[in-house]
């Protein structure tokens, strides 16, 4: 298989909320997290590193953190250089002379500090990592080679389409070839200037003008007289273009109904496709390496063009450098493989970074798309809570809301079918602190019929996998078959393995001591059997019911009861 370029890890240091900071990178990078956390800085950091516009900005000593101008700032980011794929021959061609091994990371590094005389300036420099990296020659006074290299585009979360419509003109006319057509079509518009010129002087406010201020000139020299004519000129043909729309589906024969770009999510799709056609046929990017850097893009979307813009800027055919911040839970549905995400967060006043690249795995990619709209929702709060399915969600959030315990910080989760261990590797990954709770399942072995009948600790033994993921140096093993029945097996595991159950609940996973009805039963004093068979008969449905009866009294027994520590544990953090 060809290696490509990539991206594999951003290092930031002393620059405004970041004291210093490594992240993992792929090509394709999703940034997030709540407010004040600095993902503007973040994406401040790579344009300053990679356009040169924004790198001849002024700095200011707010640009260091704490304003600590005594320690340089440096940001790095380091690249695994390709085989033979175009943009690694690129950067290959322009940094031949500081590329001394294919074995390590190639490194571009910014460094801004502060001179004797209090002026703040700004280093480049680039090399393969563990060897001393060489200044970027300069071209000009304002560009580097690095400028040669890599064409960034910065897409803001307002909208901006007026500059990028300017741009967008200037690009396609430089490269475009008049065809014959044009030359009789502009020798029309000649005449047809010409035309409105001579019309407007006929009319007879014009006329009149000319007479009255002939009759005053005639006081002052009557040797001549004045003359008025219009002089409408169109000038450049193209300076007065505007973005107009109209219904793409028509009936037959049917004259389009042209009007102006307005609404902003139009305008916003709009803006998208201009930068799409800079990125792939403007003049800066011919020959280099295409960065594209977008700021919340959600932004005037609905929800549903929110889910098709991610199913757009994931496919293998756009823009394959990517650095996205948003907000949008929505933005994550149709992720790729190996794509990025990165979070930030604080944590004692401090700010972190967490990064995770999203590999679903090919057994799995018919569920993907439930999984990443699952997952979504987990990744905008500091704790989760995952549950087995939409009874144990929809209960635990009436527990919650009913005792008034704010949810803004948390989430609970129905897993949906898909195993644990899929969502337990992206949040811990990520930082996002994971509680689950698992039905004390026991299932039965498959067995010859002359053999005796054996069962498995199938909830137990997800508990000790999904232990050892979070914490492998515990390393617990795993329960072997039984001959025991089902409820004495699992009498058997709470009686004896009380130690490793305090280890599971320790890291944040909480077993059953049978499932959701039977434990809501022993909670609520309802022993008797119907009970419990009557929610496990459409148990979503027979949940609602029994919520409709519950009492904030009820709400007070479940909460407080051992059975669901995890709702208590969720809340306090």
């Amino acid at each position: 298989m060809e290696r490509i370029l990539k991206l594999t890890k951003l290092k930031i240091v002393n620059f405004r909320n970041f004291d210093e900071c490594e992240i993992q990178l792929a090509n394709k990078n999703l940034i997030f997290g709540m407010n004040d956390v600095g993902k503007s800085n973040l994406m401040y950091a790579l344009r300053l590193l990679f356009d040169n516009k924004v790198r001849n900005y002024q700095i200011f000593n707010t640009d260091f953190h704490q304003m600590n101008t005594a320690k340089n700032i440096e940001i790095s980011c380091f690249i695994d250089i390709g085989d033979d794929d175009e943009y690694s021959q690129i950067l290959s061609a322009y940094a031949e002379n500081a590329i001394l091994t294919d074995k390590a990371d190639f490194c571009i590094k910014l460094t801004i500090e502060q001179s004797d005389n209090n002026q703040f300036n700004t280093n480049l420099y680039w090399g393969t990592v563990d060897e001393e990296l060489i200044p970027i020659p300069t071209k000009g006074i304002n560009r580097t080679k690095l400028d040669d290299v890599f064409h960034c585009i910065f897409v803001p979360a307002h909208n901006n389409t007026t500059t990028t419509f300017k741009d967008f003109k200037y690009e396609l006319l430089r490269s475009h070839i008049a065809v014959e057509e044009d030359k009789e079509i502009k020798n029309n518009i000649s005449n047809l200037n010409k035309s409105v010129n001579e019309n407007i002087s006929k009319l007879s406010s014009v006329m009149n003008m000319e007479v009255y201020l002939n009759n005053q000139l005639g006081i002052f020299d009557d040797n001549y007289q004045i003359k008025i004519r219009p002089n409408h000129t169109f000038g450049d043909l193209h300076n007065n273009l505007d973005i107009y729309m109209y219904d793409k589906i028509l009936e037959e024969n049917e004259e389009p109904r042209i009007y102006p770009t307005s609404g902003d999510g139009r305008i916003r799709k709009v803006m998208y496709a201009i930068i799409s056609y800079l990125l792939k046929e403007g003049k800066n990017s011919d020959g280099k390496i295409p960065l594209l850097l977008i700021e919340e893009p959600e932004n005037h979307l609905f929800i549903s063009s929110q889910i098709e813009l991610s199913q757009t800027i994931f496919n293998d055919d756009f823009n394959p450098y990517l650095f996205l911040v948003t907000h949008s839970p929505q933005l994550f549905f149709k992720i790729s493989n190996d794509a990025n995400l990165i979070r930030l967060y604080k944590n004692n006043c401090h700010i972190k970074v967490k990064s995770e690249i999203v590999n679903i795995g090919g057994e799995y990619n018919q569920l993907k798309n439930i999984l990443m709209e699952s997952l979504s929702q987990c990744l905008f709060v500091n704790r989760v809570l995952l549950v087995e399915g939409p009874s144990e969600k929809l209960l635990f959030e009436w527990v919650l809301d009913t005792l008034g315990k704010k949810r803004d910080d948390i989430v609970i989760q129905a897993i949906n079918g898909i195993y644990f261990d899929k969502y337990v590797k992206v949040l811990h990954g990520l930082g996002i602190k994971i509680l689950l709770k698992t039905d004390n399942d026991i299932a039965k072995v498959k067995r010859k019929s002359d053999e005796p009948q054996k069962y498995t600790a199938l909830g137990f033994n997800r508990c000790v996998k999904l232990n050892n993921l979070i914490n492998p140096s515990e390393n617990i093993d795993l329960l072997c078959p039984n001959h025991l029945s089902h409820q004495e097996f699992r009498e058997f595991i709470i009686d004896n393995y009380s130690e490793n159950i305090n280890i599971f609940k320790n890291n944040g996973i909480y077993l059953s001591n049978t499932d959701l009805e039977h434990d809501l039963s022993v909670c609520l004093n309802r022993d008797d059997e119907s009970f419990v068979e009557n929610l496990q008969k459409s148990k979503w449905v027979r949940m609602c019911d029994l919520i409709n009866e519950l009492t904030i009294e009820d709400a007070k027994k479940i909460y407080n009861h051992s059975y669901f520590k995890c709702l208590k544990d969720l809340v306090d953090g």
